[in-house]
C-alpha cells in the first residue's frame, strides 16, 4: 500500500515516527500553519495539502488533520475520543501509542526503543510506576534525559539537574482539593520540567502556564490515577473553556475563559 504520511507537531515520539516512516521510504510532509510546522495547540487546524500531487497515495494524518481530510484517509493518533489508540489502558501502550499504530500500519519491527518511545508519549507517568510491560523505569528515565536533553539542545547533565530541582520544588508545594481528591498545586511560579518531575513521583500535579502559541492561560492537571483526572475534568468543564483530557492516559487540561 502506497501512503503518505502528514505528521503533526514536533517531539521525540515524531521524530521517531518521521525515521521509521523515511526508512520504509514513505514520503512524509509537514502539517502547517502559515508556511509554519504545526504545533500541539493548531495541528487540528493545519492549511490544506496539495494531495493531488501523490495519486494513488493514501493520505495518513499522524496527530494533525487539515480540511482536506477525508472519511477513507488513514488517522495515526491517540488524543481524541474516536482515535485508534484514545483510552488504552497503561499495559495496552504500544497498541494506543501513534508509534506503534505506525508500525502496525507497515509492519515495522518493536524494538526495546520503540516501545520506551512509545509508552513515554502514551502515559509517562503509569510508565515511570512500571506499569507498562517491557519498559524499565530506570531505562526510561535515561532514554529520556538523553532524547530530551538532544532534542532542547542542552547537556545531559543540565537537564538531569533541573528534573531534579523540580522534583524538589513539587514536594514543597501545597495541596489543593478538586472534587474531593487532592492535587500538588504548582500554579503559582514557573519550574523548569515540571511535567518531567511530576511524572517520575507519581502524583497528580495542577499547573497554570501562559500558553505562547495559543495566546491564552492553559489550566491542566499531569499524572495521578485515572479517577483523579475524571474530578479534575469535571471541575475545568465548568470552569474552563477548550478542555481535553484522557484519564487512562494521566493527562487533562483547558484555557481560562
Amino acid at each position: 500500500m502506497s501512503y503518505v504520511f502528514v505528521l503533526g507537531a514536533g517531539d521525540p515520539e515524531m521524530s521517531a515516527i518521521e525515521r521509521v516512516s523515511r526508512e520504509h521510504n514513505y514520503i512524509v510532509l509537514y502539517a502547517s500553519v502559515q508556511g509554519q510546522r504545526v504545533h500541539a495547540g493548531n495541528a487540528y487546524q493545519a492549511d490544506p495539502i496539495d494531495l493531488q500531487a501523490y495519486p494513488g497515495s493514501i493520505p495518513v494524518w499522524v496527530e494533525c488533520r487539515s480540511k482536506d481530510y477525508q472519511d477513507h484517509h488513514v488517522v495515526i493518533d491517540h488524543h481524541h475520543a474516536g482515535d485508534p489508540g484514545y483510552g488504552f489502558l497503561p499495559n495496552e501502550y504500544w497498541l494506543g501509542s501513534s508509534i506503534g499504530q505506525l508500525c502496525a500500519l507497515i509492519g515495522h519491527d518493536r524494538t526495546d526503543d520503540l516501545s520506551i518511545t512509545a509508552a513515554a508519549d502514551h502515559c509517562l507517568s503509569h510508565a515511570y510506576k512500571g506499569l507498562c510491560p517491557g519498559v524499565s523505569p530506570d531505562a526510561l528515565r535515561k532514554w529520556r534525559a538523553k532524547t530530551r536533553a538532544q532534542f532542547q539542545r542542552i547537556p545531559l547533565e543540565k537537564l538531569e539537574s533541573q528534573v531534579e530541582q523540580a522534583i524538589l520544588i513539587l514536594r514543597d508545594k501545597p495541596m489543593i482539593t478538586i472534587n474531593g481528591e487532592d492535587f500538588i498545586d504548582a500554579r503559582e511560579g514557573k519550574i523548569k520540567e515540571f511535567s518531567e518531575a511530576a511524572a517520575i513521583i507519581g502524583e497528580s500535579v495542577m499547573y497554570e502556564l501562559y500558553d505562547f502559541k495559543s495566546k491564552r492561560i492553559k489550566v491542566g492537571v499531569l499524572g495521578g490515577e485515572s479517577y483523579k483526572i475524571v474530578a479534575w475534568l469535571k471541575w475545568a468543564e465548568k470552569s474552563l473553556v477548550d478542555t481535553y483530557g484522557d484519564p487512562q492516559r494521566g493527562y487533562a487540561g483547558g484555557y481560562r475563559k
